[in-house]
C-alpha cells in the first residue's frame, strides 16, 4: 500500500481509515447475497433504483443484472478505490453514508447492504436538529442510523434489505428504532440468521436479516 501511495500523507490516510472501519465492517458469505440478488430477477419486481449504503467490495451488486442505476457508499478509502475499479459503471461515493445528499431523499427502489454495527457515534446535521427524538437518539449507534437514514432514501414502497446485529430487534433500549419502523414501513420478512454465518470473517455474532417495505 505505501509502495502505491502518492506520498506519505495519502499513505497515512489509507491506513487511518481502515483502523476506523475495521471494527465495524464485516463482509458477507456468498450464498446469502446470492439468495437476495436471485429474488431480484424477476423482471416486474427488478429495481431501477439501487443503493449500497455500506458497499465494501461490492458482493451486493456483483450479480445486479439489467438494474440501470446503482449507487454505492464506501467509507474506507482503499476498499473504495476496489470498488470504484470493479464497478466503474456504478455511481461510487468514498465517503460515509451520512454524506448523501437532500437529493436523494424518496429517491430509490431499494436499499440493501450488509451494515455496519455498533455504538459508534454518527454525525448528521440533519438528524441532530430534527425534532424528532428517535432520530436524534439514532446517532448514537451506527445499525439505528443507517435504518432511519435508508428508509429516507427510498420512495414509497420501496423496499430496504439490511444483514444487521440483532440487537436491533432484541435489545429492549431499541425498542423507539423499532416502533419509528413499524409506523415508517411494513415488515416483509425477519429471519435470525446462523451464529456462525461470519466466522470466515472472524467474528461470531448473532445477525438478521430485516427486509421493510416503506410505507409513512
Amino acid at each position: 500500500m505505501r509502495e502505491y501511495s502518492k506520498d506519505g500523507k495519502e499513505y497515512k490516510a489509507y491506513v487511518q481509515s481502515l483502523k476506523s472501519s475495521v471494527l465495524t465492517a464485516f463482509y458477507t458469505p456468498e450464498p446469502v447475497v446470492t439468495a437476495m440478488q436471485e429474488s431480484l430477477q424477476v423482471p416486474r419486481i427488478r429495481p431501477g433504483r439501487f443503493l449500497d449504503p455500506s458497499a465494501g467490495t461490492g458482493m451486493f451488486i456483483s450479480g445486479l443484472k439489467d438494474v440501470p442505476e446503482i449507487h454505492c457508499f464506501e467509507k474506507d478509502k482503499l476498499t473504495g478505490k476496489i470498488l470504484s475499479s470493479l464497478y466503474p459503471e456504478s455511481r461510487v461515493t468514498i465517503d460515509g453514508f451520512q454524506s448523501i445528499q437532500p437529493y436523494y431523499n424518496n429517491y430509490f427502489d431499494m436499499v440493501s447492504s450488509n451494515i455496519p454495527f455498533g455504538n459508534t457515534r454518527v454525525y448528521d446535521r440533519d438528524f441532530d436538529r430534527s425534532e424528532d427524538v428517535v432520530r436524534k437518539s439514532s446517532l448514537a449507534a451506527v445499525h439505528n442510523y443507517f435504518f432511519l437514514k435508508g428508509m429516507d432514501t427510498l420512495h414509497e414502497g420501496g423496499i430496504l434489505a439490511y444483514i444487521t446485529t440483532s440487537g436491533v430487534m432484541d435489545s429492549p433500549q431499541n425498542r423507539p428504532v423499532r416502533e419509528w419502523l413499524v409506523n415508517h414501513a411494513n415488515l416483509v420478512s425477519a429471519i435470525r440468521l446462523p451464529d456462525n454465518l461470519f466466522v470466515d470473517a472472524g467474528t461470531e455474532v448473532s445477525s438478521d436479516l430485516i427486509v421493510l417495505q416503506k410505507n409513512t
